[in-house]
């Protein structure tokens, strides 16, 4: 028996000793081969694209932060107001006080002329100071200045003295209010019949003055009496009266001496009521206590209204709310008080339709005339076989190339020594055309020798050189030709390469004076160097596995980013080390971004297409720590834009349709474009359902004023970044201890004897 128990007992430590040193081994293992590269990066094809690599350069989203997003969220006016006439009867106006010069510019029709509006005015002291707006002057009371009677301001019914009041009636002209209309608080927007509230002034300011009247005789009927009463007393004494006449002077002395004081009780009484005339006055004229613009009209000039009844609604345009429905799952961990960032959606039409082309738009080009830089001449292509030039300013065509249809197009840089365009045509040549003005200051197009076929086939992009001396052209062959201009404006071919694309090129650019960018439908983009004139591929430096439909993803200015699209997302990626510097995500959209994706020539904003929805967006680039947010809609729905292109100066943007149209739109102002994020706070989170689609109510109001450009009604979209999660944590069971070797053993399913 004990022969036994000894050899269980060696068998157990023989068992554990081997299971104990085998997991060692495995472990030594593990450690040793945790910096060898996986099977994977092992077996990497290096001639295969490489995807963009994210270093920890540039805005980071926190780990573990989620980022909630509201559409569709509407501005809400906090102070939205019924403004109400305080009288019954008829409007004599419903409208804004203008100037002389104002009714210059004014259709008879919305003129309202000699309308009564009266008040009281208090003569003021010859050193008092007035404000502009409180000081009358009376022509019937010349040499004099009078105050604007405001109760409650300083002024009350005893500073309404006798004889120093008069009546101010000044017959003004209005223009008649329309809805979208500023007003201003406390100014006068309409105004109710006050004809007969003005008489009843006019009673009580003369009841005034004729309680002062009946003041005066009773004081000076009082004084007299006094002189009679202490005359009969002397006269008494002597005999020369009797006290009966000693006792009906001073009878009468008393009672003008009371009535005396009834009469200036009288004038207490008058005042008042002058006061309360004049009250009752104000009450006619309708005044709003906030300023903001008219929502709606209710009622017009000349109809009746019934006191307290509305006349106008205004809203408050300052301060704003931002009103959305969210998703009750992401409401969680949303609370009042937390700030977040509101992108309203500005949509805004062309500025500009230039007409004349009979078929789809297929390029558009901005360029501008040497030594009048700040004339741009717009160039469009059209399937009807026409290059036309344009005056975007005026609208007006200047000039026309007919037979020819240009599927690229692309203009030197302001300052450079020529202003060139080049047309890259469907039969695989280029077409260049120069911009001069002549001495009358008419604006001249000249051809220039159209170039020998260099592609087989079209030609997709074209693109000057920073210097304006070279020119690059791709085309559907898949190769890429790099020129020089001669001085009689002949292409002079440098070189020509068949590009590593596997797919027809779209975008060819120039991100530097030797380096070029070209980008294709095989979902890549490569880069290429083009030192002594020859182009050569940049190993290392291909960017693939883009999984967009961007045929032309913009390069930065200074040639330091390009725009790598994925689906509704377009990352900016640097060129130089590959980081992410920041991202453009379509947040509002339903569809990905296509087509264009172009940054302006200031670096400061990009222009997307975004197909199906009839609308071109423009954002903010989101370079050097800024966030991207967008600027605006270009919104056409006639047809959707099939190109773009910015003036060099980046004031306006010209779009091409599929509806025949060469469209200019306005950029914003710089300051728009520089200023920081709109925030607001979180102010309402509702607990309960708002509707049956499972959403809650979310309110914030903005922390700060407006801007100027955000109207009520407005759509805008709320991002709310919420706090970092808590760090998750293996819970233990009950009673482990890291402590405790023999659980962590049997933990591990060895058991120990």
């Amino acid at each position: 028996m004990l022969r036994w128990l000894a050899f269980c007992v060696l068998s157990g430590v023989a068992i554990f000793a081997s299971v104990y040193g085998l997991t060692k081994y495995l472990h030594k293992d593990e450690v040793a081969d945790a910096d060898r590269p996986s099977q994977a990066e092992e077996t990497q094809d290096p001639t295969t694209p490489s995807q963009p690599k994210v270093s920890t350069i540039g805005p980071r989203q926190t780990p573990g932060q989620q980022m909630v997003v509201v559409k569709d969220a509407r501005f809400v006016s906090t102070t939205k107001r019924d403004i109400p006439s305080e009288r019954d009867g008829k409007l004599l106006v419903v409208g804004t006080e203008i100037t002389p010069e104002e009714e210059a510019k004014l259709p008879g029709s919305k003129i309202l002329k000699n309308i009564p509006v009266a008040t009281l005015a208090v003569e003021a002291g010859p050193n008092e100071k007035l404000a502009p707006e409180d000081t009358l002057v009376l022509a019937k009371r010349p040499g004099k200045r009078y105050k604007r009677y405001r109760p409650g301001m300083g002024m009350d019914a005893d500073s309404l003295v006798p004889g120093s009041v008069e009546i101010a009636v000044d017959f003004k002209t209005f223009r008649e209010l329309q809805v979208g209309d500023h007003v201003k608080a406390g100014k006068l927007v309409a105004l109710v019949n006050p004809v007969l509230a003005i008489d009843e002034l006019a009673v009580k300011q003369q009841k005034i003055d004729i309680t002062e009247a009946e003041r005066k005789s009773s004081e000076a009927t009082k004084n007299e009496y006094f002189t009679r009463w202490k005359s009969s007393e002397t006269l008494l004494r002597s005999g020369g009266a009797s006290s009966e006449d000693v006792r009906m002077n001073r009878l009468a002395y008393e009672r003008y001496t009371l009535e005396e004081v009834a009469k200036k009780s009288g004038i207490s009484q008058a005042q008042r009521e002058l006061s309360g005339a004049q009250t009752v006055l104000r009450m006619h004229e309708i005044r709003p206590a906030v300023a903001g613009r008219v929502k709606e009209i209710y009622r017009k000039t000349g109809e009746a209204v019934k006191n307290l009844e509305p006349v106008i609604q205004i809203q408050d345009t300052d301060s704003l709310r931002v009103e959305g429905l969210i998703e009750i799952q992401n409401s969680r961990g949303i609370t009042e008080g937390m700030k977040v960032i509101v992108e309203p959606t500005r949509p805004t039409t062309p500025l500009t339709q230039l007409r004349g082309h009979l078929q789809d738009i297929t390029c558009v080009a901005v360029g501008t005339v040497a030594g009048s830089e700040s004339t741009p001449i717009v160039v469009s292509s059209s399937e009807d076989r026409t290059i036309r030039f344009w005056d975007p300013i005026g609208g007006k065509q200047l000039f026309q190339v007919s037979g020819l249809i240009a599927r690229s197009m692309a203009t030197t840089a302001p300052g450079t020594k020529r202003s060139l365009i080049a047309a890259g045509l469907e039969n695989g040549s280029v077409h260049l055309a120069e911009l001069k003005k002549n001495p009358d200051g008419q604006i001249q197009v000249t051809q220039l020798p159209e170039t020998p076929d260099c592609h087989s086939r079209t030609v997709t992009s074209v693109a000057f050189s920073p210097s304006g001396e070279l020119l690059a052209t791709a085309g559907e062959d898949l190769s890429i030709a790099l020129w020089k201009i001669e001085a009689d404006g002949k292409l002079t071919l440098i070189d020509r390469k068949k590009s590593t694309h596997k797919s027809t090129l779209t975008y060819i650019h120039f991100a530097e004076k030797e380096r070029l960018v070209s980008a294709g439908r095989d979902k890549a983009i490569h880069v290429w160097s083009t030192t002594g004139g020859k182009i050569a591929s940049v190993v290392g430096e291909e960017f693939g596995g883009r999984s967009g439909d961007v045929s032309q993803p913009g390069v930065s200015p200074d040639g330091k980013f390009l725009i790598y699209d994925q689906g509704k997302e377009l990352k900016i990626m640097s060129l130089a080390d590959r980081h992410l510097a920041g991202s453009i995500l379509n947040i509002t959209g339903s569809l990905p971004f296509t087509g264009m994706a172009l940054f302006s020539p200031d670096g400061q904003t990009v222009l997307t297409n975004c197909a199906g929805e009839n609308r071109v967006e423009l954002w903010r680039a989101p370079l050097n720590g800024r966030r991207s947010s967008e600027l605006r809609q270009f919104v056409w729905t006639p047809g959707q834009a099939t190109c773009g292109a910015f003036t060099p100066d980046s004031r306006y943007v010209v779009t091409g349709t599929t509806d025949h149209q060469v469209l200019v739109w306005e950029m914003p102002e710089p300051k728009e474009v520089e200023q920081k994020d709109l925030t607001a706070t979180i102010s309402l989170v509702e607990n309960f359902l708002e509707s049956n689609n499972r959403q809650v109510r979310i309110w914030a109001e903005l922390d700060t004023p407006n801007p100027g450009w955000l109207v009520p009604g407005g759509s805008a979209t709320l991002v709310i970044e919420s706090a970092k999660p808590a760090g998750l944590s293996r819970k233990k069971p009950v009673g482990e201890s890291d402590a405790n070797p023999a659980i962590r053993a049997s933990a591990s399913g060895v058991n120990k004897p």
